[in-house]
C-alpha cells in the first residue's frame, strides 16, 4: 500500500498534494487490518499524518455485506458454496498435479488437499514482489501446477462473492458503485471532496465486476472442466492490492467556454479496458452505467 500510495501521488500530484482535511477521505472497513493499509497508503502519499474515517461497525458503504445475515447464511458460511471447488480437488486433473509435487519433494506419503494448499500459501505469501525475491517454496510448483491451484481459488471467488452468487454480488457491488456515481455528480458541480479512497475487501472488487458485467463466461464454471481461456480470473481482478481508481477529468477545447467531463477508469493501476472506450467514459455513458445502481439496496438483508 505505501508504493501504491506513491505511484498514485507521482501519477496524480494535482489531487494529492498540499491537502486539508476538507479535502479528502480515507474510509477503511471495520477492523486493524483496513486501518493499518490506509496508514501505509498516506505515508505513500507523502504525509505522515492524514485523518482516517474509523469504522464503528462491520457493515459501511464500502462492505456492504459485512452484516448482511442473508448473505452470511446462504452464501460465505454455507458449505455449498465450496462445494464445487473441492469437486475439482479430487479431479484426476489435480490428483496429477499432487503426485507431481509429491514425487518433487521425494515423498514416499501422500499429500492431502490441506497440505497442497498450505505449501502454495507458503510459497505466495513469504514472495516479495516488490524485490521479485521469491520463496523457496515456490520451487515446487511448475506454471500449470499453479495454474490448477488458481482455479480452486477460482470456484471459491466465483461461488462466494462472483457470479455464481450474483443475487448478492450484483446488489453490492452496485451499493457501493453508486456511491461513486453520488460523489462525482458533485465533483462535476464543484463540489464534495478531491479524493475518497475505500479501503475494503477483495471480495468487495469481485462484487464491482458483477455489478459492471465484467469477467462473466458464457457457461458457468464447473468442477468437470476447468476452462484456460475463462474470464473469471480471480488472480487478476482481486489479487494482493487489487484497486480500482476513477478518475474525473475537465476537458475544454480550445476557444471553448463549456467543458466536457470524463471518466477514466483503472483496474489494478491499468487501464480498465473493459468499460466504455477503452477505460474513458463520457459522462452520459458513466451515467448510463452507473445510475441505475443508485436504485440498489439491502433489502435482501436480515441486518444486525
Amino acid at each position: 500500500m505505501f508504493r501504491f500510495g506513491s505511484r498514485l501521488k507521482e501519477a496524480l500530484p494535482e489531487i494529492f498534494n498540499d491537502l486539508n482535511e476538507e479535502e479528502y477521505s480515507f474510509r477503511p472497513t471495520h477492523g486493524s487490518r483496513g486501518e493499518v493499509s490506509a496508514e501505509a497508503l498516506i505515508k505513500g502519499l507523502g504525509y505522515k499524518d492524514l485523518f482516517i474515517e474509523i469504522a464503528e461497525t462491520n457493515v459501511s458503504t464500502g462492505n456492504p455485506f459485512g452484516a448482511c445475515k442473508s448473505y452470511l447464511r446462504e452464501v460465505y458460511n454455507n458449505r455449498d458454496t465450496y462445494k464445487t471447488s473441492l469437486q475439482y480437488m479430487e479431479s484426476p486433473e489435480y490428483a496429477n498435479m499432487k503426485r507431481r509435487i509429491e514425487k518433487r519433494l521425494g515423498l514416499s506419503f501422500s499429500l492431502t488437499n490441506k497440505n497442497v494448499i498450505a505449501i502454495y500459501d507458503l510459497c505466495r505469501y513469504i514472495s516479495n514482489g516488490i524485490t521479485n525475491k521469491y520463496s523457496p517454496w515456490c520451487a515446487v510448483f511448475t506454471e500449470e501446477d499453479l495454474k490448477i491451484i488458481e482455479y480452486v481459488g477460482d470456484l471459491e471467488h466465483y461461488f462466494r462473492s462472483g457470479y455464481g452468487s450474483s443475487k448478492f454480488s450484483r446488489t453490492f457491488g452496485q451499493i457501493t458503485l453508486a456511491d461513486l456515481f453520488k460523489n462525482f455528480e458533485q465533483a462535476k458541480n464543484n463540489q464534495g471532496k478531491k479524493f475518497i479512497v475505500y479501503i475494503t475487501k477483495s471480495s468487495m472488487m469481485e462484487m464491482a465486476m458483477v455489478a459492471l458485467n465484467v469477467g462473466k463466461d458464457e457457461s458457468p464454471l464447473t468442477a468437470a472442466h476447468r476452462d484456460v481461456n475463462r474470464k473469471w480470473r480471480s488472480t487478476f481482478s482481486s489479487t494482493f492490492g487489487a484497486n480500482l481508481i476513477a478518475v474525473l477529468n475537465r476537458c475544454r477545447q480550445p476557444n471553448e467556454t463549456l467543458y466536457e467531463h470524463k471518466i477514466m477508469f483503472y483496474k489494478n493501476e491499468r487501464p480498465f479496458v473493459e468499460l466504455c472506450n477503452g477505460g474513458v467514459c463520457t459522462w452520459q455513458e458513466f451515467e448510463d452505467i452507473f445510475k441505475p445502481f443508485l436504485k440498489a439496496n439491502t433489502d435482501i438483508c436480515e441486518l444486525d
